[in-house]
Parts: structure tokens; sequence; C-alpha cells
């Protein structure tokens, strides 16, 4: 390869870091955007209501909770002090089920990490693999050639 493709080496550690705090931050955005489901699910209230299954309500005075669950409810306007529209089961294990992915890319993440030490071709793999997933350009030591497109 020429020697004009070739990146600084004093840059590279730098886009890097800068790479994997993005990644972080990317990846805890999406862990972390319905938080306050399972913060209703660990601090609220079982609602039994006679005639539906059972639901997990917010405190009464958790009013940030309760002001959610109504907008998810399609509610507009002022929210009612006792939400009877708590959260159900299903609702539970979907939350549950969608912090699959952000784990998985937290589990991408550490390998990225753990491998910086190691051979920088396959280090430069789960850079790429990682950049993919979270649709972040991963620095390389190395530009790709560029080759003519196809008309």
């Amino acid at each position: 390869m020429a020697a004009g493709f070739k990146a600084k080496p004093h840059e590279y550690p730098h886009q890097v870091a800068t790479f994997i705090l993005k990644a972080f931050n990317l990846i805890t955005k999406t862990a972390t955007r319905d938080v306050w489901i399972r913060n209703t699910a660990a601090h609220g209230n079982f609602y039994l209501p006679q005639d539906a299954e059972p639901r997990v309500i917010p405190v009464p005075f958790d009013f940030e909770g309760t002001r959610r669950l109504h907008e998810k409810r399609g509610g507009k306007g002022p929210t009612p002090f006792i939400s009877e529209s708590g959260l159900t089961a299903d609702e539970l294990t979907a939350y549950a089920k969608s912090l699959k992915k952000p784990q998985q890319q937290l589990n991408a993440l550490r390998e990225v990490v753990g491998k910086s030490t190691g051979d920088p071709g396959e280090f430069e793999k789960v850079l790429v693999e990682l950049g993919k997933d979270l649709k972040l350009q991963a620095p390389l030591r190395v530009r790709p050639l560029r080759q003519k497109r196809k008309a």
C-alpha cells in the first residue's frame, strides 16, 4: 500500500477512544430509554382489577412515571392521581426482551476493549463489526483503497 494511504500513527489511539465513547453512549442511550418502566416495576404498586389481569402502576407520588404511563396509553392533558391502567406482564416481558440487543452490543464493546492489546488485525475486525451494528464509522489504521463505481 502506498505511504499516502496510511493514517498518522499518533491519531489512531485518539480515534479509537472517540469511537469507543460514541459507541458506549449510543448503547447506553438505547438501554436507558425506557428505564422508567424498570423503575415502575421495581418501585410501583400492584393493581388487581376484578375483571382484568394484574398490573403494576406507579406509586401516586411518582408524578413523572404517572405522566409517562398516561402518555404511553395515548392520554393527553392532565394525568390522573392514581392510574388504573398500569403495565401488564406482557409489556414488562417485552421491555425485558428489548434490553437483549443493547446487552449484546455492550458485550461486543467489551470484546473490542479486550482485543485492543492483542493482534491489530483481529482488533480492527471487531471494531468494524461493532461499527456496522451501531452504524458508526470505525477508525482504521489503513484507509481502504477506493474502487471504481459500476455504472
